[in-house]
């Protein structure tokens, strides 16, 4: 029973990330023929397609704050999970647009009818995800608890470069670069080789996760938001700002990247005049 629980917490999740992403596409395709379609007031033809994968995310987030535990039969995990499809809300999903509401219901129902109509023949084809679980509140606190004792970093706030703090192991690079020249696949195999397998990911806003190394990718770029990562010993941090500055924290870290990145030092964070300022 639990293999096809898990099966049928995979096939939600798959759905949501997949049908998210085609409507994004729609939506990307919609504002490079005519980017008029969201200045200002966006037009119907753009309703139509970006709440629907915003509803998507929305339904994600709740699924995914679900574990294998939470579920005592098959019946009681569809039964949730349509229920997370019903009701799960964002700031992003609050509109009072009619349209936007419209298409919105219309992928709450589809998402539900998919997770009902699912049997065990269509499960057995269903392949376990990657691992990404949102955390609950109690759990977040606490690792931010962690944070602002090991690493001096103050809840949902941010840290060096852009703030003073009492630590000293930590460098800041140039995010762009840290992801073009070193690369986000290189940091995760340093990960892997000293047995980091799952991270925890804390963020100054919307969802904090813990997730496989192998999904990870701590780049403000990719999600919008100042962004923590650092798993259960938390002997290393990562932090990615707005300001276009990754930071490593720990010596171990820094050294292992100083030695797979050739010229690093010409990587490292400055600040423009812009944030200078």
């Amino acid at each position: 029973m639990r293999t096809q629980i898990e099966k049928l917490h995979s096939a939600a999740r798959k759905y949501c990330i997949e049908r998210g992403h085609y409507w994004r596409k729609q939506y990307f395709k919609l504002i490079e023929s005519d980017g008029s379609h969201n200045m200002g007031s966006y037009s119907d033809d753009a309703l139509k397609l970006f709440p629907r994968y915003n509803c998507l995310d929305a339904i994600l987030i709740e699924v995914e704050k679900f574990t294998l535990e939470d579920f005592s039969s098959f019946l009681e995990a569809k039964e949730l999970i349509i229920l997370a499809g019903n009701t799960a809300e964002s700031i992003f999903t609050r509109s009072l647009n009619t349209l936007a509401k419209r298409v919105m219901q219309q992928e709450r129902e589809a998402f539900c009818e998919f997770i009902h109509s699912l049997n065990q023949e269509q499960l057995e084809t269903i392949e376990p995800l990657f691992y990404r679980r949102v955390l609950t509140e109690s759990a977040s606190q606490k690792l931010w608890a962690i944070l602002l004792e090991k690493w001096d970093i103050q809840p949902k706030s941010y840290w060096y470069p852009l703030r003073n703090t009492s630590k000293n192991d930590m460098m800041a690079f140039q995010e762009e670069s840290f992801d073009v020249e070193f690369g986000i696949e290189n940091l995760r195999r340093i990960l892997q080789k000293h047995d980091i397998q799952h991270v925890w990911t804390l963020t100054e806003s919307g969802p904090e996760y813990e997730l496989t190394v192998s999904v990870f990718e701590p780049l403000y770029c990719h999600t919008g938001v100042e962004t923590y990562s650092f798993s259960q010993r938390a002997d290393w941090v990562i932090y990615a700002s707005h300001e276009e500055s990754i930071t490593i924290g720990g010596k171990w870290l820094i050294d292992e990247i100083k030695a797979n990145w050739p010229h690093w030092e010409c990587f490292v964070w400055k600040p423009t005049l812009e944030n200078a300022q």
